[in-house]
C-alpha cells in the first residue's frame, strides 16, 4: 500500500474507531477491520523492534492473569471468555497498528482526524442520556477528541499560539460541565509544552541535551503547575463560579475525611480490594461480594447508597483495574506500559519529533491519568498510541529525523 493509500486509510480506521458494535463482547468496526486484515499484514518489521516484541510478551502475561484469576475464582464461563477475549483482541491489534505507523509515525495525525469525528458520531447518533448530569459530562468528554485533535494539528502546522489557546479553552470550558480531571490534564500538558519550547536550542541535539540536563526544573515546572490548577479549580468552586453542581461537588469533597480525593473513591477502593488479595484477584467482572465499596465508604465518613444492588468490583482504573480483577500478572503489563512512557519523558524522546509534540503531550498527560483513575475502554485508541511512544522510542532506519534551525521537523519519507 502506498504512503498516501496509507493515510487516507488510517483516517478510514480512525473514523471508526469508536463506532461499537456489540457480539460476544463490544468492538469498534475499525478493530474488526483490522482483525479481518491482519493475515495480510507483513510482520517483519513488527518481530524486529525489541519493544514491540515486549509489548507483545507482556500482553500475553496479562491474558495469563485473566486466565488464571478466573481458574482461581471461578469466574462464570460467559465472565470468563468476556475478559479473556478483551486481552486476546488487543494482542491481535499489535502488529496491525505497527505496520500502520512503522513507516511514518506522523501518520497518526489522520488517525486522530478520525478518531475526532468518530467521538461525536458515537455520542450524538449510537448514543442517549436520559440524565441531564450524565449527558453534560460524557458530552464535554465526546468533544475531548475533537479539541485536542485540533490543538495537536494546529501545533503540528507551526500555528503554536494558537493551538494553546484552542485547548485551553476547551480545558476552562470542560470545568463548567463537571470535568474537573480535563482542565487538569490539559493544563500540565500545556505548561510542559511551554517548557519544552523554552528550552529550544538552535539543533536537535543541543535541544534533547538540554531537555535531559534540566529533568530537575521540569519536574519543579510540573509541581507548579499543578499547584495553580489546583487552586484555580478550588478557588472557582468554592465561590460557585463553576456552577451549583459543582459547587456543592466540591463542598462534599472538602470536608470528607479524605478531601478532594474522595472524588476518586474508586482508585482508593481498589487499592484495599489488592491489599485483600494481591496475587490472584478477583476474576473478570467479578462482583464486589465482600462490600469492599461501602466499607470503604463508611471507614471514611461517606454514606454508601441505600441500592442494595450487588456493585461490581472496583476498578476505575486502567492499572488497578487489570490488578482488582487479573491479579498481579495483569498489573504487570500496565507497569511495562508506565515504563514506556516514563522511557519517553526521562530521555527526552517525548520532543524527537518537534512537530508532533502537541499531539503527543496532549495524549500522554490524559493517559497517564486514564492509566491511574479511568476504567480500561477503547483498545485501538490506547494502543495506537503507545505504539507511537515506542517508535518514538525505537532508532529505527524506517524514521529519520532532519530539524532545520527552527527545531521545525522535515521528514525523509
Amino acid at each position: 500500500m502506498t504512503t498516501k493509500r496509507k493515510d487516507k486509510f488510517i483516517f478510514f480506521i480512525g473514523l471508526l474507531s469508536l463506532i461499537k458494535v456489540r457480539f460476544l463482547g463490544t468492538f469498534a468496526v475499525a478493530e474488526l477491520i483490522a482483525f479481518a486484515l491482519l493475515p495480510f499484514i507483513p510482520i517483519n518489521q513488527f518481530v524486529e523492534n525489541k519493544d514491540m516484541r515486549r509489548l507483545l510478551k507482556y500482553s500475553f502475561v496479562w491474558l495469563a492473569g485473566v486466565i488464571i484469576a478466573d481458574l482461581y475464582n471461578d469466574s462464570t464461563i460467559i465472565n470468563s471468555l468476556k475478559g479473556s477475549f478483551n486481552v486476546v483482541f488487543l494482542i491481535l491489534l499489535i502488529p496491525f497498528l505497527y505496520w500502520i505507523l512503522y513507516d511514518k509515525p506522523q501518520r497518526i495525525i489522520y488517525f486522530y482526524a478520525g478518531h475526532a469525528i468518530s467521538s461525536l458520531l458515537g455520542f450524538y447518533i449510537f448514543k442517549s442520556y436520559d440524565d441531564e448530569f450524565a449527558f453534560d459530562v460524557w458530552r464535554t468528554y465526546a468533544w475531548y477528541p475533537v479539541f485536542s485533535f485540533l490543538a495537536g494539528y494546529l501545533y503540528f502546522i507551526g500555528k503554536k499560539k494558537y493551538s494553546y489557546c484552542v485547548i485551553e479553552l476547551f480545558a476552562i470550558w470542560s470545568l463548567y460541565h463537571n470535568s474537573r480531571n480535563i482542565f487538569l490534564s490539559v493544563t500540565i500538558a500545556n505548561v510542559l509544552l511551554l517548557y519544552c519550547n523554552i528550552i529550544q536550542k538552535n539543533t536537535f541535539a543541543e535541544t534533547l541535551m538540554n531537555y535531559r540536563q534540566k529533568i530537575p526544573a521540569l519536574l519543579v515546572v510540573l509541581l507548579i503547575g499543578g499547584f495553580i490548577v489546583d487552586y484555580s479549580y478550588e478557588f472557582a468552586a468554592a465561590n460557585s463560579y463553576l456552577g451549583e453542581n459543582a459547587y456543592q461537588k466540591y463542598i462534599m469533597q472538602k470536608y470528607s475525611e479524605i478531601g478532594l480525593a474522595s472524588g476518586r473513591a474508586d482508585f482508593f477502593q481498589s487499592l484495599e480490594a489488592i491489599k485483600n488479595n494481591p496475587l490472584f484477584g478477583y476474576g473478570s467482572y467479578a462482583l464486589d461480594e465482600f462490600g469492599i465499596h461501602d466499607r470503604w465508604l463508611l471507614d471514611h465518613g461517606i454514606k454508601p447508597s441505600d441500592n442494595n444492588q450487588v456493585l461490581m468490583m472496583p476498578g476505575h482504573s486502567y492499572l488497578l483495574g487489570a490488578w482488582v480483577y487479573s491479579g498481579v500478572l495483569g498489573a504487570i503489563f500496565w507497569f511495562f506500559i508506565i515504563s514506556v512512557i516514563y522511557k519517553t519523558l526521562r530521555n527526552g524522546y517525548v520532543i524527537k519529533d518537534s512537530r508532533l509534540l502537541g499531539v503527543v503531550l496532549f495524549m500522554l498527560i490524559q493517559m497517564i491519568w486514564n492509566i491511574l483513575f479511568s476504567p480500561f475502554a477503547d483498545r485501538m485508541p490506547f494502543l495506537i498510541f503507545i505504539v507511537l511512544l515506542i517508535l518514538l522510542n525505537t532508532n529505527n532506519i524506517q524514521y529519520k529525523f532532519i530539524y532545520d534551525k527552527n527545531f521545525n521537523y522535515r521528514p525523509l519519507i
